[in-house]
């Protein structure tokens, strides 16, 4: 179920983030970018680092692997990349630190 969830809760994020979808090795704020607020993105700012984090907890724990706790690998990689990216959107957008108040990092109601 965990699996399943962060596979959706990813691609439902990455639809909704349309045109406003960079890669992570050019993660950059554009002049075309708008910050997006709706959607899943109303209640967590990083749904598809936190969905594909859900998958991979979910897949190791369902094939009940030990490997469950690599996940703290890519994790350390996710919150360098999410701490710049937060500070991009920081000067890009007046209204981004209202939208860190009002949002989650990853995960919806979580965390």
């Amino acid at each position: 179920a965990l699996f399943i969830l962060g596979f959706t809760m990813s691609i439902v994020a990455r639809l909704q983030l349309g045109r406003n979808w960079t890669d992570l090795e050019d993660a950059k704020v554009l002049e075309r970018h708008a910050l997006v607020t709706h959607g899943i993105y109303r209640y967590v700012r990083h749904p598809i680092y936190g969905g594909d984090l859900m998958l991979l907890i979910g897949l190791e724990l369902a094939l009940n692997s030990w490997l469950v706790f690599l996940a703290v690998i890519p994790l350390v990689v996710v919150i360098k990349s999410v701490r710049r990216e937060e500070a991009q959107l920081a000067q890009a957008f007046n209204g981004y630190s209202t939208y860190v108040r009002q949002s989650k990092r990853f995960i919806p109601f979580v965390v």
